[in-house]
Protein backbone atom coordinates (compact mmCIF):
# COMPACT_ATOMS: atom_id res chain seq x y z
CA UNK A 1 0.00 0.00 0.00
CA UNK A 2 1.24 3.47 -0.84
CA UNK A 3 0.35 6.76 0.29
CA UNK A 4 0.98 10.00 -1.23
CA UNK A 5 -0.13 13.59 -0.03
CA UNK A 6 -0.32 16.74 -1.17
CA UNK A 7 1.26 16.81 -4.32
CA UNK A 8 1.32 20.11 -6.93
CA UNK A 9 -1.27 20.12 -10.10
CA UNK A 10 -1.43 23.09 -12.03
CA UNK A 11 -4.73 24.12 -13.55
CA UNK A 12 -4.94 26.49 -16.22
CA UNK A 13 -7.58 29.26 -16.70
CA UNK A 14 -8.30 27.95 -20.42
CA UNK A 15 -8.42 24.20 -19.11
CA UNK A 16 -11.08 25.26 -16.56
CA UNK A 17 -13.10 27.76 -18.54
CA UNK A 18 -13.41 25.19 -21.48
CA UNK A 19 -14.54 22.92 -18.18
CA UNK A 20 -16.97 25.48 -17.59
CA UNK A 21 -18.24 25.44 -21.02
CA UNK A 22 -18.67 22.32 -21.75
CA UNK A 23 -21.17 21.59 -18.50
CA UNK A 24 -22.97 24.89 -19.64
CA UNK A 25 -22.75 25.74 -22.81
CA UNK A 26 -26.38 27.84 -22.65
CA UNK A 27 -24.95 30.35 -20.92
CA UNK A 28 -22.78 33.02 -22.13
CA UNK A 29 -20.13 33.94 -19.84
CA UNK A 30 -18.59 37.62 -20.12
CA UNK A 31 -15.74 38.79 -22.31
CA UNK A 32 -13.46 38.19 -19.45
CA UNK A 33 -14.50 35.39 -17.64
CA UNK A 34 -11.50 33.70 -18.39
CA UNK A 35 -9.62 36.65 -16.30
CA UNK A 36 -12.09 35.73 -13.41
CA UNK A 37 -11.34 32.16 -13.64
CA UNK A 38 -7.62 32.88 -13.59
CA UNK A 39 -8.16 34.80 -10.17
CA UNK A 40 -10.04 32.23 -8.83
CA UNK A 41 -7.44 29.58 -9.37
CA UNK A 42 -4.79 31.53 -7.68
CA UNK A 43 -6.96 31.78 -4.71
CA UNK A 44 -8.53 28.70 -4.43
CA UNK A 45 -5.37 26.50 -5.38
CA UNK A 46 -3.65 26.93 -1.94
CA UNK A 47 -7.04 25.14 -0.92
CA UNK A 48 -6.29 22.09 -2.89
CA UNK A 49 -4.95 19.29 -0.76
CA UNK A 50 -4.34 15.75 -3.19
CA UNK A 51 -4.16 12.53 -1.42
CA UNK A 52 -4.02 9.08 -2.86
CA UNK A 53 -4.02 5.81 -1.28
CA UNK A 54 -3.44 2.72 -3.81
CA UNK A 55 -1.99 -0.72 -3.85
CA UNK A 56 -1.69 -3.18 -6.11
CA UNK A 57 -3.76 -7.10 -6.32
CA UNK A 58 -1.97 -10.12 -8.56
CA UNK A 59 -4.71 -11.75 -10.01
CA UNK A 60 -7.23 -14.37 -8.00
CA UNK A 61 -6.19 -12.08 -4.58
CA UNK A 62 -8.76 -9.95 -3.65
CA UNK A 63 -12.22 -11.12 -5.12
CA UNK A 64 -14.93 -8.61 -4.74
CA UNK A 65 -18.24 -9.32 -4.18
CA UNK A 66 -19.43 -7.48 -8.00
CA UNK A 67 -17.02 -8.27 -10.09
CA UNK A 68 -16.52 -6.32 -13.45
CA UNK A 69 -17.90 -7.19 -16.39
CA UNK A 70 -15.64 -9.09 -18.46
CA UNK A 71 -16.33 -7.20 -21.52
CA UNK A 72 -15.09 -4.53 -18.75
CA UNK A 73 -11.55 -5.40 -18.49
CA UNK A 74 -8.38 -6.51 -20.84
CA UNK A 75 -8.19 -10.50 -21.42
CA UNK A 76 -5.29 -10.92 -20.13
CA UNK A 77 -5.19 -9.44 -16.99
CA UNK A 78 -2.51 -10.38 -14.12
CA UNK A 79 -2.77 -7.74 -11.61
CA UNK A 80 -4.92 -4.69 -11.07
CA UNK A 81 -4.56 -1.31 -8.68
CA UNK A 82 -7.40 0.09 -6.74
CA UNK A 83 -7.03 3.91 -5.84
CA UNK A 84 -8.89 5.81 -3.51
CA UNK A 85 -8.25 9.89 -4.58
CA UNK A 86 -9.41 13.08 -2.73
CA UNK A 87 -8.58 16.74 -3.20
CA UNK A 88 -9.73 17.06 0.55
CA UNK A 89 -12.51 19.66 1.77
CA UNK A 90 -10.80 22.43 1.64
CA UNK A 91 -11.96 24.21 -1.55
CA UNK A 92 -15.42 23.70 -0.59
CA UNK A 93 -14.99 25.44 3.13
CA UNK A 94 -13.72 28.15 1.92
CA UNK A 95 -15.87 28.94 -1.05
CA UNK A 96 -18.67 28.79 2.09
CA UNK A 97 -16.99 31.39 3.53
CA UNK A 98 -18.01 34.08 0.23
CA UNK A 99 -19.99 32.66 -2.36
CA UNK A 100 -19.92 35.41 -4.19
CA UNK A 101 -16.08 36.28 -4.32
CA UNK A 102 -15.77 36.03 -8.14
CA UNK A 103 -19.27 37.22 -8.64
CA UNK A 104 -22.39 35.22 -10.24
CA UNK A 105 -20.78 32.54 -11.61
CA UNK A 106 -18.51 31.75 -8.63
CA UNK A 107 -20.10 27.97 -7.68
CA UNK A 108 -19.29 27.04 -11.55
CA UNK A 109 -16.15 28.20 -11.73
CA UNK A 110 -15.58 26.68 -7.81
CA UNK A 111 -17.07 23.48 -8.76
CA UNK A 112 -14.82 23.28 -11.97
CA UNK A 113 -11.64 24.10 -10.71
CA UNK A 114 -12.36 21.06 -8.04
CA UNK A 115 -13.07 19.04 -10.70
CA UNK A 116 -9.95 20.03 -13.25
CA UNK A 117 -7.80 19.63 -10.11
CA UNK A 118 -9.53 16.21 -9.43
CA UNK A 119 -8.97 15.17 -13.04
CA UNK A 120 -5.25 16.26 -12.74
CA UNK A 121 -4.41 14.74 -9.49
CA UNK A 122 -6.39 10.96 -10.93
CA UNK A 123 -3.75 11.73 -14.55
CA UNK A 124 -0.62 11.99 -11.62
CA UNK A 125 -1.82 9.12 -9.94
CA UNK A 126 -2.59 6.75 -13.05
CA UNK A 127 1.20 7.57 -14.16
CA UNK A 128 2.37 6.56 -10.74
CA UNK A 129 0.99 3.08 -11.13
CA UNK A 130 1.78 3.07 -15.08
CA UNK A 131 5.60 3.66 -13.50
CA UNK A 132 5.03 1.09 -11.18
CA UNK A 133 3.99 -1.36 -13.53
CA UNK A 134 6.69 -0.88 -15.84
CA UNK A 135 9.35 -1.71 -13.42
CA UNK A 136 7.54 -5.12 -13.07
CA UNK A 137 7.41 -5.21 -17.06
CA UNK A 138 3.52 -4.63 -16.93
CA UNK A 139 1.64 -2.03 -18.50
CA UNK A 140 -1.99 -0.49 -17.24
CA UNK A 141 -4.74 -0.66 -19.28
CA UNK A 142 -8.36 0.91 -18.74
CA UNK A 143 -7.76 3.38 -15.87
CA UNK A 144 -11.95 3.45 -14.70
CA UNK A 145 -13.96 5.05 -12.31
CA UNK A 146 -15.22 1.93 -9.66
CA UNK A 147 -18.73 0.87 -9.13
CA UNK A 148 -19.80 2.57 -6.16
CA UNK A 149 -21.43 -0.18 -4.62
CA UNK A 150 -17.66 -1.52 -3.86
CA UNK A 151 -15.99 1.58 -1.99
CA UNK A 152 -16.74 -0.35 1.25
CA UNK A 153 -15.25 -3.20 0.36
CA UNK A 154 -12.12 -1.97 -1.01
CA UNK A 155 -12.13 0.63 2.08
CA UNK A 156 -11.84 -2.66 3.84
CA UNK A 157 -8.46 -3.05 1.97
CA UNK A 158 -7.43 0.20 1.63
CA UNK A 159 -7.84 2.20 5.02
CA UNK A 160 -9.09 5.50 3.26
CA UNK A 161 -8.70 7.42 6.08
CA UNK A 162 -5.10 7.98 6.71
CA UNK A 163 -6.13 10.16 3.39
CA UNK A 164 -8.60 12.44 5.28
CA UNK A 165 -11.78 10.54 3.19
CA UNK A 166 -14.58 8.63 4.44
CA UNK A 167 -17.84 7.06 3.32
CA UNK A 168 -21.00 8.28 4.89
CA UNK A 169 -24.46 6.74 3.23
CA UNK A 170 -22.37 5.18 0.29
CA UNK A 171 -21.01 8.67 -0.81
CA UNK A 172 -17.56 10.11 -0.06
CA UNK A 173 -17.17 12.65 1.94
CA UNK A 174 -15.20 15.28 1.21
CA UNK A 175 -17.54 15.07 -2.26
CA UNK A 176 -14.38 15.47 -4.36
CA UNK A 177 -13.05 12.22 -4.25
CA UNK A 178 -12.76 9.26 -6.54
CA UNK A 179 -12.62 5.40 -6.25
CA UNK A 180 -10.51 3.74 -9.54
CA UNK A 181 -8.83 0.74 -10.80
CA UNK A 182 -6.32 0.15 -13.52
CA UNK A 183 -5.29 -3.30 -14.76
CA UNK A 184 -2.01 -4.78 -15.30
CA UNK A 185 -0.62 -7.57 -18.09
CA UNK A 186 2.54 -8.46 -19.58
CA UNK A 187 4.70 -6.01 -21.68
CA UNK A 188 5.12 -7.56 -25.37
CA UNK A 189 8.48 -8.59 -25.54
CA UNK A 190 10.53 -6.21 -27.85
CA UNK A 191 12.34 -8.64 -31.06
Amino acid sequence: MRKVKNFKIHLTPKEITRLIKRLDAKTQYPENFEFTVNKAIKHYIDFIYPSVIYDVFSKGFLTLSKEPDEKETPAKWIARSFFFLTIGDAIEQEFLKDKQRFGEYSAQIVSSIAAGALNQAKNFVCRLIAAQAEDEDCQCLHDAEVDPSLYGELAQVLPIEKIGLSLVDGKFEPKYSMCCASYWIGAKKKK
